[in-house]
């Protein structure tokens, strides 16, 4: 029984009692680390004979503080220094033991003096996020800063971050404005800030701040005052001030220019662009010149449209002379060798039909003419540039014709009215054989009629037949639809077919 209480009173004696009894333990504020650190412990019942023994983690054991400890009997307490670069810990920990008590473990949080902030400016392009940013790593407490910008506080976003494993800060500032041209050569710095370190200034930057040309002008040349065959033109496209890598590229009708055997596109002070022996053929194109930057897209750009005097013409879509059938219609164009022609349609050579203004084409609809109707249009076209005012102009004649239906009708009417009187002289002839064969046969049959008289009468009636002027028929008009075509004969038809040699052929 009794060697369970011997080994309690070697346990207690060893590890001794921990509690607020023993007395309170604290350190000097405030504490730095790489400094010494000063420890004071009061005991419940202070003894000068007797001294504490104040450990500290240094690592992963306790060590017993190396310094002497000394005391105060006026205010009962122990003190000891503690050099904190003997800590191998980012967290360090110290107690005390005095007799048979332990104290109760207290954290030395040791001010850190943060590192000096890190400036960092990269080449600004206009118009993008800055992006300056300033870092201040490893303080405890946590380090202000800002930023100055020709001498004047910025605005920027703070960011505070902490370090479980250090047990120390880091903050972070960033100035996001989007870059200003007028930003460039100017400096920036970042100052770090603490109540208990003072004020650290890093070292002052130049800010390199990239931007493109923001406006553009052309020169272009004046219109010539006089007609000629060829011209020469100058033109210039002027920028503003820029620091990136950029050019001027010329363009005519979007198709790429070159300069002496090298495009535009890649020519540097390529500002000017001439143009040598400029026909009419050009008249109208755009000359374009833009601005390529390196870094930038730049949407930044002047055109002209080159004009010249001289000349226009035009053109008809048909010959000199249009026929026309009766209720036909057609369309006519004229097209002109300028863009910037008005062309107007007239009739008679003062009638005006139809005018289109600044136009390459003009239509005109033509109406049906009355037949052997002459009509004479005329499509001219004037150009205006400058001081001249110039014109030219083209003609046609329509006329119109009968309609070939109607020639065809009344064709067809004649062919009817031949056929009738063809067939009526061939029926008539047939009659006049049958009467003959008939009046034949008959007088086989009665040979007892006298010979003379038959032969008298027959000849009487041939002769009647032969002088005998009886109307059968006669095309006095042919009516067709649409038209009238009339056949006539001065001299009517007539058959010799006598009633009498009729009345003997029915019997």
């Amino acid at each position: 029984m009794k060697v369970p209480c011997v080994i309690v009173v070697l346990f207690i004696c060893f590890k001794g009692v921990v509690g607020k009894n023993c007395g309170s333990l604290n350190y000097s504020q405030p504490a730095f680390k790489r400094r010494n650190v000063t420890i004071i412990f009061k005991p419940i019942s202070f003894s000068a004979t007797e001294k504490p023994l104040i450990f500290y983690s240094g690592g992963k054991q306790w060590t017993p503080v190396p310094s002497a400890i000394l005391y105060n009997s006026t205010l009962s307490v122990f003190t000891t220094v503690l050099d904190t670069n003997l800590l191998k810990t980012e967290n360090p920990h110290v107690f005390a033991r005095y007799r048979l008590c332990n104290s109760q473990r207290i954290r030395l949080d040791l001010q850190v003096k943060p590192e000096i902030p890190v400036l960092n400016v990269p080449i600004l392009r206009e118009g993008s996020p800055a992006n300056i940013t300033c870092i201040s790593r490893g303080g405890r407490p946590a380090a202000n800063l800002s930023l100055w910008l020709d001498g004047k506080n910025a605005s920027v976003d703070h960011l505070k971050t902490y370090n479980k494993s250090t047990r120390t800060y880091t903050t972070t500032i960033t100035l996001k404005d989007p870059a200003r041209k007028d930003w460039n050569g100017k400096y920036v710095s970042c100052l770090s800030s603490s109540p208990l370190f003072g004020v650290n200034e890093t070292q002052r930057k130049t800010i390199n701040c990239k931007y493109p040309p923001s406006t553009m002008a052309m020169i272009a040349p004046n219109i010539p005052r006089y007609l000629q065959d060829n011209y020469s033109f100058k033109f210039s496209c002027l920028t503003d001030t820029y620091n990136d890598f950029c050019w001027i590229s010329w363009t005519k009708d979007g198709q790429l220019l070159y300069a002496n055997g090298d495009e535009t596109g890649r020519m540097h002070d390529s500002s000017e662009m001439a143009f040598v022996n400029v026909s009419k053929e050009i008249n109208g194109q755009s000359i374009t010149c833009n601005v390529i930057c390196l870094n930038f897209d730049v949407q930044l750009s002047k055109s002209h449209v080159v004009q010249v005097p001289y000349q226009p013409s035009v053109r008809l879509s048909v010959k000199d002379e249009v026929l026309l059938n009766a209720h036909a219609t057609t369309n006519v164009t004229c097209t002109a060798n300028s863009l910037l022609a008005n062309i107007v349609w007239s009739v008679y050579g003062d009638t005006q039909l139809i005018v289109c203004n600044k136009s390459q084409e003009c239509e005109i609809h033509i109406l049906p003419l009355d037949t052997n109707e002459h009509r004479n249009y005329t499509c001219t076209a004037y150009f205006e540039s400058g001081n001249y005012s110039l014109s030219t102009s083209s003609s046609f004649v329509a006329v119109g014709r009968a309609s070939t239906r109607c020639k065809d009708k009344a064709i067809e009417g004649i062919a009817v009215g031949l056929s009738v009187f063809i067939a009526v002289v061939i029926i008539s002839m047939a009659i006049v054989f049958a009467r003959k064969l008939f009046l034949k046969v008959n007088h086989h049959e009665n040979p007892t009629e006298p010979q003379p008289a038959q032969y008298a009468n027959v000849q009487e009636y041939e002769t009647l037949e032969m002088n005998e002027v009886v109307p059968y028929s006669q095309i006095d008009q042919i009516r067709t639809e649409g038209c009238t075509a009339k056949v006539s004969n001065s001299n009517p038809v007539y058959e010799d077919v006598g009633k009498e040699h009729l009345d003997t052929a029915s019997k």
